[in-house]
């Protein structure tokens, strides 16, 4: 039963039939399976039976029941656990299939069968664990969507071939990943990797993705990514690809916490790459952040409170992207520009400052030439290659005098 309410004169008396159960997550208040409330049916343990004549998920005679032996079981649903021995294969031919556990052991392959991308769905409600030699080639939304605590994802090598998604059932559920993520999708207009609702913890180890993005949505989120290196790439000529958390639809709530200590997100692309955050609250921390193209955007777009960057690399060089009407207040600890080739323009993305929004730059390091064209308040400020040229071009570099003992200190000249 899934979102069956009874309130009538005999609640919680309704009976259900004594093999009913409950969708996670659902309400089903009011109703009994037997004498006892609803809930979920007794857990089975399955394994894919090696040899069989289709290969395919929804046929029963691929499944054995592990305890009895007894061959011929229903496919799992999401209160099954499956294993799959070596040499299983396994073709997904159902626009959704499910199970709680999905453990590979060894050689085989996972594919599936008249629906792609999009319109195909694996749902796993515990743990994953790919073998390092099967063969993945599942084409189909993968959707993390754990019932306890704390589940965890192995990759073991393999590559998802289109998209990870964590939308836990249990809100306070966190995926922890065992050893290095890599979604590296190659489909247009799409996030490799989306945390949707409950929590992903890196667990210090390393992620390969494409595009990837809290999503616009009040579900309570957790990233984790302490010590752990965060690798955001695009695989399409355009070169764009972004790093976009924070997104709230509900002003008066923040359900996004990020831990970053000792991090770094590599914005990966070889034309431009986007770190946005569009959120109405704040207080969000990312430590390192490194941006590889050339023309690359730090978007705060429109939302609210104090954000930190520990310290914000450019490589190659850039610009500041703010969207007007923001009221924040960002705070760069430490910027090193190292391009010494391109100049490296700091900009609104109209042109011009915003007044009721500032940039605090604690210490900026530049290597080449430099044009200003927005408000920014400094404690440190250094220009490091005497053969370039610092362009100021508002009228009004500092928002304030610079700040506490601030320095200055210029190599090269200077035009305003």
């Amino acid at each position: 039963m899934e979102d069956v309410i009874a309130s009538g004169p005999v609640a919680p008396n309704y009976q259900a039939g004594s093999n009913s159960y409950a969708v996670p997550g659902t309400g089903v208040a009011g109703w009994l399976a037997g004498l006892n409330p609803i809930g979920l049916p007794a857990g089975r343990q399955l394994r894919w039976v090696v040899g069989g004549l289709s290969n395919r998920w929804s046929d029963f005679n691929n499944w054995q029941d592990i305890p009895t032996g007894i061959i011929g079981q229903c496919p799992p649903t999401l209160n099954d656990s499956v294993t799959f021995p070596a040499g299983s294969i396994v073709i997904a031919d159902s626009a959704a299939i499910e199970c709680r556990d999905m453990i590979w052991l060894d050689s085989g392959s996972f594919t599936n069968t008249n629906y792609s991308f999009n319109n195909a769905l694996l749902e796993v409600y515990g743990n994953l664990e790919w073998s390092n030699s099967m063969t993945l080639s599942y084409n189909g939304v993968i959707k993390m969507r754990s019932l306890e605590d704390t589940s965890t994802i192995r990759s073991n090598n393999k590559i998802f071939p289109f998209k990870l998604v964590i939308e836990t059932t249990d809100t306070n559920a966190d995926y922890f990943l065992l050893d290095t993520l890599r979604v590296p999708i190659n489909y247009a207009q799409e996030y490799s990797l989306i945390l949707f609702k409950g929590g992903l913890n890196f667990n210090r180890n390393t992620a390969f993705v494409n595009n990837f993005t809290t999503y616009r949505t009040n579900n309570i989120r957790r990233l984790n990514i302490d010590s752990s290196n965060f690798y955001v790439r695009s695989r399409y000529l355009s070169g764009n690809s972004s790093f976009l958390y924070g997104f709230e639809t509900n002003s008066a709530l923040n359900n996004l916490t990020i831990s970053a200590k000792n991090s770094h997100i590599h914005i990966q692309d070889s034309i431009n790459g986007t770190l946005t955050r569009m959120v109405l609250g704040g207080g969000h921390r990312l430590d390192t952040v490194t941006f590889y193209g050339p023309t690359p955007v730090f978007d705060r777009s429109a939302y609210q409170g104090n954000s930190y960057v520990n310290q914000l690399n450019f490589i190659q060089g850039g610009f500041y992207l703010s969207a007007i009407n923001s009221t924040d207040t960002i705070h760069l600890l430490r910027t090193n520009i190292q391009n010494i080739v391109n100049a490296f323009t700091l900009t609104e993305n109209n042109g011009t400052a915003i007044s009721s929004a500032n940039l605090i730059i604690d210490s900026a390091f530049y290597y080449g030439n430099t044009n200003f064209n927005r408000n920014i308040s400094y404690r440190q400020l250094m220009f490091l290659n005497p053969g370039s040229t610092y362009t100021i071009g508002h009228a009004s570099l500092f928002t304030q005098e610079l700040l506490g003992s601030a320095k200055l200190s210029a190599q090269g000249s200077c035009v305003q």
